[in-house]
């Protein structure tokens, strides 16, 4: 296969090129971070969600011409309106009741817990979100 190419700059990683993604997360500048990293990094067309709510209704609205179907969802696995695990199996069962195929089924990839001052992951002391990080 052809190694895509954005100005003339191989890209590093094609597998998203031109490529729908949906990033979700509570916090914009996350949001906005990873957004950006996914279009500079491998061409990826990133539409956002600012929680999970709003993702669940982008993925499954009842109007098919209006669903967004990404090839790879980026989603934060704590949030406070909704967890990501939670919309997660939310969005599976939905996908199962309209016997939508494993093969077909949309890539969920879980954003690990912004680290806390104490630099514990998730929980930890109650200290102040600071920074993201990926995670598989």
């Amino acid at each position: 296969p052809q190694i895509p190419m954005v100005r003339g700059i191989m890209l590093p990683s094609p597998f998203l090129y031109d490529e729908p993604v949906l990033v979700v997360d509570e916090c914009r500048p996350t949001r906005d971070a990873l957004r950006a990293q996914l279009r500079n990094w491998s061409g990826a067309v990133a539409f956002q969600a600012a929680d999970a709510r709003a993702a669940i209704q982008m993925l499954t609205a009842k109007n098919k011409s209006a669903r967004l179907r990404p090839t790879v969802v980026f989603i934060s696995a704590e949030m406070a309106t909704m967890s990501g695990v939670v919309a997660t199996k939310k969005l599976r069962k939905w996908e199962q009741l309209r016997g939508v195929g494993q093969n077909k089924s949309m890539l969920i990839v879980g954003v690990l817990p912004r680290a806390t001052a104490g630099g514990n992951l998730g929980g930890g002391n109650g200290g102040s979100s600071s920074g993201s990080s990926g995670g598989g």
